[in-house]
Formats: C-alpha cells, sequence, structure tokens
C-alpha cells in the first residue's frame, strides 16, 4: 500500500487543478477537509519554491530556506499566512540581490512580481483551481459531472471503488473503503469508448485491495489521510479529522477500538497532541439528547431495562 499511497502523493501534488467528490457523511466530509486542506497546502508549497526562486540572496538558498523555515515553525503558520511570511522574508532581507543585477530598482520588480503572484494565488487559485462537490450517491447526474468536468485531477472518496466500470476518464484517484468494482468494461451511457476500464489512468486506494477489512480497519478519511500525509509531513494535524471520519463511520464497532489503517491516524492524531484516548462508555448524544433518550438509545454496553425502554429510563 506505501508505493500506492506515495505514488497518489505524488500526482496529487503535481496537478494544477482539482475537482473533490465527496460523500455527504461523517466520513465523507471529514475526507474533504483532509484533502481541501492537503491540495490548498500543497499548492503554497509550490508557489512559497516559485517566490524563493525570484531573488537571488547572499546567502546560499539553503540557508535562506532554513531560515524561512524556522521562521514559520516558530510562528506555526499555515495557509496563505505562511505563504505572505516568506514573501515578507525574503522583501525584508537586506542583502537580497536581484537575478543578476544588485541595483534597487531590478530588486523592487522582482519583489513587486512576487507580490502579484502571491494576490494571484489568494484571491483566485485557492477558490478556483481545488474544488468540491458532495454527493448523497454516485447516481448518473453526478458520473456525468465527473465525465465532464476538466479537472487535470478528479480525488473521489467513500463512493468511488464501486463504480470504477461507470468512468472512462483518466487522472481518476479513488480512496474508498468499499466493496471494489471488478467489471471490465466502462458502462456508462456518457462513455462511447470501448476500452477497458483499467487502461485508464485510474488509481484506486482501498483497504479491501490490501487484505484489509472495509468496515473496521479503513475508512474514506483514513486513507484520504495517508495520501495527505505523504505529500507533506506536516499533514499530521489532519489526523484528527481522519479520527473523527473513522468513528463517525462506526469504524471502532467491532473491537470497541480503532484498528488498522484507522490506528495510524489515532497514533499519530495523540502524538500530535490534536487527541485524547480515554475508556469510557460509548454512548451517543451526551451534548444533543434529553437523558431520557439518551440512555434509552444506548446499547454499548446494552444495559438491562435500561436500554431501548423509554419507561425504564423514566423510572431511573
Amino acid at each position: 500500500m506505501e508505493k500506492d499511497v506515495l505514488e497518489a502523493a505524488r500526482t496529487v501534488h503535481e496537478s494544477d487543478d482539482v475537482l473533490i467528490v465527496s460523500h455527504i457523511d461523517a466520513d465523507g466530509i471529514s475526507s474533504a477537509g483532509i484533502a481541501y486542506t492537503a491540495c490548498k497546502r500543497s499548492k503554497i508549497h509550490k508557489l512559497t519554491q516559485r517566490l524563493m526562486g525570484q531573488a537571488n540572496s547572499t546567502l546560499t538558498e539553503e540557508e535562506l530556506e532554513q531560515k524561512l523555515e524556522s521562521a514559520l515553525s516558530n510562528d506555526n503558520l499555515v495557509g496563505e499566512h505562511r505563504l505572505a511570511r516568506c514573501a515578507s522574508i525574503i522583501s525584508s532581507s537586506e542583502r537580497l540581490l536581484s537575478s543578476g543585477c544588485s541595483d534597487e530598482g531590478s530588486v523592487r520588480a522582482i519583489l513587486q512580481r512576487a507580490k502579484e503572484e502571491l494576490d494571484t494565488f489568494v484571491d483566485k487559485e485557492t477558490d478556483k483551481k481545488i474544488r468540491v462537490l458532495f454527493a448523497k450517491k454516485m447516481d448518473p447526474d453526478t458520473i456525468k459531472k465527473i465525465q465532464n468536468d476538466p479537472s487535470s485531477l478528479i480525488w473521489i472518496w467513500d463512493l468511488g471503488s464501486g463504480y470504477k466500470s461507470q468512468f472512462c476518464k483518466d487522472k481518476l484517484l479513488i480512496t474508498d473503503h468499499h466493496i471494489p468494482d471488478t467489471n471490465g468494461h466502462p458502462k456508462s451511457q456518457s462513455c462511447t469508448q470501448t476500452k477497458l476500464w483499467f487502461t485508464f489512468n485510474i488509481s484506486e486506494i482501498n483497504p479491501i485491495n490490501y487484505g484489509l477489512e472495509g468496515s473496521t480497519e479503513g475508512c474514506g478519511a483514513t486513507v484520504t489521510y495517508l495520501v495527505a500525509r505523504a505529500m507533506d509531513k506536516d499533514n499530521i494535524d489532519l489526523a484528527q479529522l481522519a479520527v473523527v471520519g473513522a468513528c463517525g463511520d462506526m469504524q471502532d464497532h467491532a473491537i470497541k477500538g480503532l484498528s488498522g489503517i484507522n490506528s495510524i491516524a489515532l497514533k499519530d492524531a495523540v502524538e500530535n497532541g490534536d487527541v485524547s484516548v480515554e475508556d469510557d462508555l460509548r454512548f451517543f448524544g451526551r451534548e444533543t439528547r434529553t437523558v431520557i433518550n439518551y440512555l434509552k438509545y444506548s446499547n454499548n454496553p446494552t444495559i438491562p431495562e435500561i436500554s431501548d425502554n423509554g419507561v425504564g429510563c423514566s423510572r431511573l
């Protein structure tokens, strides 16, 4: 799986525009948050490198990069703030030189181009080229939208594996945990091509394909997190979203805990200080239900004369 995850991360990182297709449930929405943030940070990283390349300094490239990374890690900044700080550090360097020229006018021109590029990114790139499409199911209308979308990469979570034969499209990445489609030929009405689906550039990362159980050992969010982490180790802060997705998908139901790929996300979230693990009753609705309904609909563990017993709950 590791090789496929790294290849998927490389594909996402190299794509200029991405359409994200996500299922509308806890797993899918968590996946959307993970992938959107990872894609956005990837674009920021590439543009940061471009900004660094637009100006030369008496510092070596390695020294300048270390200076930037040190400042960024101290401030713990991400997103546009991270890019803005990089531009600020470069522009405020007293020893900044232009590319091949050392006059002040050339330096100003380079910095102006960098700032314009920054503005373009913040105003247009983020919203225009990383888009999210939520879908209740992979119905014909959703399939048609995917088929006709011009994005250089389409990334589908939590509902794509069972529909591979519906697509005749290159640059498709599926991170899912449902039973994969084993049909050989595209059968979508919008597809006029006759070649086998696996001759298209369709990548799939699914726990089932690696001998894991898709209902307890990996969900869309945790698989998506593995790709995000492979894109950038700093994306470890997204592990907490993967844990939310796994629990929301009831992946912890069988063993009263997270296993398989899910346990990787949990371990990262704990090590990053975002999640703590405690032994507790597995009741749902502590903050949203009345006490009676909270007890009535809680059956893990089952409480005699209380679980599914409104009268018993009222007496208690």
